[in-house]
């Protein structure tokens, strides 16, 4: 309140992060499909803690809306919406049944089963040619040899030994009811650009159920949760209103990248010129344009000329990360 009570506050920006952590632990109570006809009293009251939390949150934004005040432009965005996961897809385990990864042997030493349960894939590298590195990234890396006689593709066979993948992972099917498992493969040039689009994936995974793949070394590949979770959807909201702003305007479907350049524009400022997304004019009402243009600015410095300097984190750090991580579902 002290913030939004100051003379004449330019932006405030709240970020309610418990709506994501929620909804991954609570999506059977939420899902209207996933509640059974006859739910238990318990069922009944975690439902209704549910929606009790997201009562108060409306409150709150409320609030913080009338703090504001009427010369105000209110955003809300969403970096995704929630569906229902009902399955394991362990995709290193169905690339190592196709024949493209190979697992480490184990020798049954206190480093190997460490190594074997670590967050990372254990693999035989002088065999592996495609495997995913990290759970929950639906990424398939393609391992490609920097010279003659390094483990890997040969660069001249990648295009075909790429295709040769995507096509075995389009037949990755549901035994069951011949349902692709992977609904989307997406080629890495497709979906990414900028001077780091080599560190990106080959090959990125969207699940039939939207879910987050598996690296374990279990099987099956593929098997029922005993459990629906909740995971990300890639339709969220967009949501604008206050001054200028049309009112009961139901627009076209906005990128997420639109967010902050409408923010930008909203706070009288220019878009860089090599912005990737671009301001939802169609939200403004033709007055507050005329008086307030989108200005176009200069392009933003390059990936090279930032400083990209990271630290590393500890071990403690490291699994607490990881324990966050399975608590939310995006690791097995």
């Amino acid at each position: 309140e002290k913030l939004l009570k100051e003379d004449n506050p330019d932006l405030m920006a709240v970020l309610f992060d418990g709506v994501d952590k929620l909804q991954h632990q609570i999506w059977m109570f939420l899902d209207p499909a996933l509640i059974p006809a006859n739910p238990s009293p318990w069922q009944k009251r975690m439902r209704e803690l549910c929606l009790e939390y997201f009562r108060k949150l409306d409150t709150y934004i409320q609030r913080l809306v009338e703090l504001a005040g009427s010369e105000a432009q209110v955003f809300m965005a969403s970096d995704h919406g929630f569906t229902a996961t009902t399955e394991v897809v362990r995709i290193n385990t169905f690339l190592h049944e196709k024949g493209y990864l190979v697992w480490k042997e184990t020798d049954g030493s206190e480093a190997s089963n460490r190594r074997e349960s670590s967050w990372f894939a254990n693999l035989d590298w002088d065999k592996t040619l495609a495997y995913c590195r990290t759970p929950s990234s639906n990424g398939i890396t393609i391992r490609v040899a920097e010279k003659p006689g390094d483990p890997g593709v040969q660069p001249s066979e990648y295009e075909a030994f790429r295709e040769k993948l995507i096509c075995d992972l389009e037949n990755f099917r549901d035994p069951n009811t011949g349902e692709r498992i992977i609904q989307a493969i997406h080629k890495r040039e497709d979906v990414y650009s900028g001077a780091a689009m080599h560190e990106a994936p080959d090959l990125t995974l969207v699940l039939r159920d939207y879910g987050f793949v598996s690296i374990k070394n279990y099987e099956p590949a593929v098997e029922p949760r005993e459990t629906p979770g909740g995971t990300h959807h890639p339709d969220g909201i967009f949501l604008a209103g206050g001054y200028g702003i049309k009112s009961n305007y139901e627009g076209k479907r906005q990128n997420v990248v639109d967010v902050p350049a409408a923010l930008l524009y909203s706070l009288g400022l220019s878009v860089p010129a090599d912005f990737e997304g671009y301001v939802p004019e169609e939200f403004f009402t033709e007055t507050h344009l005329d008086l307030k243009p989108i200005k176009i600015g200069a392009s933003t410095v390059t990936g090279e000329e930032a400083n990209t300097g990271t630290g590393d984190i500890s071990e403690d750090e490291k699994q607490q990360i990881i324990a966050q991580l399975q608590m939310l579902g995006y690791m097995e």
